[in-house]
């Protein structure tokens, strides 16, 4: 009886985690651009982020997901010729990872499977991934600061944000789209001719 209750009790407590977070759907393009004569760079994307809500209050109660919170995103990311790559239920870091593997593949460039000190590395500390609703409107940002690194020392930083605002119609496609465009924007205005001089 007593081990029939604290099973019931735990699956009480996995019901209320597993509602507490949701899945948003999030599409990437990367855009056409011209080839990189830049040697294969190690990619290593950190989720930095102090406040890991992306809905903000004003959204949660438009109770438009499940739950009120987002804690994964499936991800479509097509190249420029249209190919594309779906990850289902992932995390911010394996998405912004894919979304940039998408783009640079679709500029020749290639990726290290490991670090090595004296080859190229790009660290991509997600800061911000935020979606609000204001004046009848859903404003998303998505912002990350970008550090190059060259022979293991670092060589130049940038913050890089995308943002995008779109008009209410149908509640969650449109904030999908707010948020999709904020993070096309972010990952496509990376520039990579650091690695280049």
């Amino acid at each position: 009886m007593v081990i029939k209750r604290l099973g019931l009790a735990l699956l009480g407590v996995l019901l209320v985690l597993g509602c507490a977070t949701g899945v948003m759907n999030v599409s990437y393009t990367a855009k056409q651009e011209p080839p990189l004569k830049i040697d294969p760079i190690y990619l290593k994307v950190k989720d930095m982020r102090t406040d890991r809500s992306v809905l903000s209050p004003a959204v949660k109660a438009a109770d438009i997901f499940a739950g009120g919170g987002i804690g994964y995103m499936d991800l479509d990311a097509k190249n420029p010729q249209g190919r594309s790559t779906q990850l289902k239920e992932t995390s911010v870091e394996k998405a912004f990872e894919e979304a940039f593997r998408m783009r640079f593949g679709s500029r020749g460039l290639g990726l290290l499977p490991e670090a090595e000190g004296d080859k190229p590395a790009l660290i991509i500390e997600v800061e911000r991934l935020y979606l609000d609703l204001a004046d009848s409107s859903f404003k998303a940002e998505v912002s990350y600061l970008a550090r190059f690194y060259k022979n293991g020392k670092e060589i130049h930083k940038e913050r890089i944000s995308g943002r995008a605002e779109r008009f209410k119609i149908l509640a969650r496609k449109t904030a999908e789209e707010a948020i999709s465009e904020a993070f096309t924007m972010s990952v496509n205005s990376l520039d990579l001719e650091a690695f280049q001089k």
